[in-house]
């Protein structure tokens, strides 16, 4: 799991995760907090 800074990842970092294997994730314009993140990432895991 990689948690990125408020203003995201740039292009290369997000290929670089991509070619490790990550999966990725959007949470649209929005930027959460860690106590809503949470179960933001848990809900995407599951479903």
């Amino acid at each position: 799991m990689a948690i990125g800074p408020e203003g995201g990842f740039i292009e290369r970092e997000v290929e670089t995760f991509i070619d490790l294997g990550f999966r990725t994730f959007s949470t649209g314009e929005r930027t959460l907090t860690t106590e809503h993140f949470v179960p933001f990432i848990l809900g995407k895991l599951i479903c």
